[in-house]
């Protein structure tokens, strides 16, 4: 079984990036709760408590386990991959050669070894998200100004690694965006930042949700096998912002509703958010449709 693609020829090849702590593991998560997460032992302690359900998790080193693991997830009838974060496991990778090769050898090598993976997870026709780190523009000692992307062991993968995705996400943070601040930076030809997104959907700034992003580009993206009613509240959510309502009003009476009929309260914000970020993705659509 390999990953539905929709009206797409290959599942996606993702890398979002950031800071520690602004949300990409909460998304990863709530967008791909089947898939088989890759982690460095212990990385992903409080996973559980993100959506209140247990995710596949499998200790990961370095590049060379992921692409074992991705083998291993497709005889478990896995569609997706998620890592957990690269910047990490591309750092392990380069210490692991570091004996067998040396300068831009290495570099080389390290690159060879993330696009191996990717080679491998998309012939197994699956979807791959992987999280990193974020290195921050600056200035070489040659005055040549630099762009800031996926933190790698190496300036030149900065600069490199985007080319071997699909979709490249910068994550940021709005204050009064409530109550989940977190926004994906996809528009191309940023002059500070990496960034892309050839599936057309995440713009200059997007909700953060890969799931609802997805959808919108086409791609077939089941839900939780427990949680099929998730879709019907966000698709009512959607309805209700489109007719004009606010959306802490909505957010009120869904999640009294909802949580009084018995239903988990991560499980119901959870549909409210996917609900308010499907509205959000279908009007930035719309209002591009008429853009000059």
């Amino acid at each position: 079984m390999a990953f539905p693609t929709g009206s797409w020829s290959e599942p996606p090849f993702i890398i979002v990036y950031g800071d520690s702590g602004t949300g990409k593991t909460t998304d990863a998560i709530l967008s791909f709760p089947d898939a088989q997460f890759l982690a460095l032992p212990g990385a992903m302690k409080s996973a559980r408590s993100v959506g209140h359900i247990l995710i596949d998790i499998k200790p990961c080193q370095d590049l060379d386990q992921a692409v074992e693991h991705a083998r291993a997830a497709k005889k478990s009838r896995k569609t997706k991959i998620v890592v957990d974060d690269l910047s990490l496991l591309a750092e392990n990778q380069k210490s692991k050669l570091s004996d067998k090769y040396k300068g831009w050898d290495l570099w080389g090598a390290v690159q060879d070894s993330i696009v191996k993976f990717k080679t491998v997870c998309l012939d197994l026709g699956m979807l791959v998200l992987c999280n990193a780190h974020r290195t921050p523009p600056e200035t070489d000692k040659d005055s040549n100004y630099l762009h800031g992307g996926p933190s790698m062991p190496t300036r030149a993968l900065v600069r490199s690694i985007p080319h071997v995705a699909h979709t490249v996400l910068r994550v940021g943070l709005e204050d009064g965006r409530k109550p989940w601040p977190g926004v994906y930076h996809g528009l191309a030809g940023n002059p500070m930042w990496f960034q892309k997104d050839r599936h057309h959907v995440f713009g200059e700034i997007s909700p953060m949700n890969l799931r609802e992003g997805l959808l919108l580009a086409g791609f077939e993206l089941a839900r939780h096998p427990e949680l099929g009613w998730q879709d019907g509240i966000a698709d009512k959510v959607c309805a209700r912002l489109h007719a004009g309502e606010s959306f802490p009003e909505v957010f009120a009476l869904f999640m009294k509703g909802l949580t009084d009929k018995g239903r988990h309260p991560k499980h119901v914000r959870w549909a409210l958010r996917d609900g308010r970020d499907r509205f959000e993705f279908q009007k930035q659509q719309h209002a591009a449709l008429y853009e000059l």
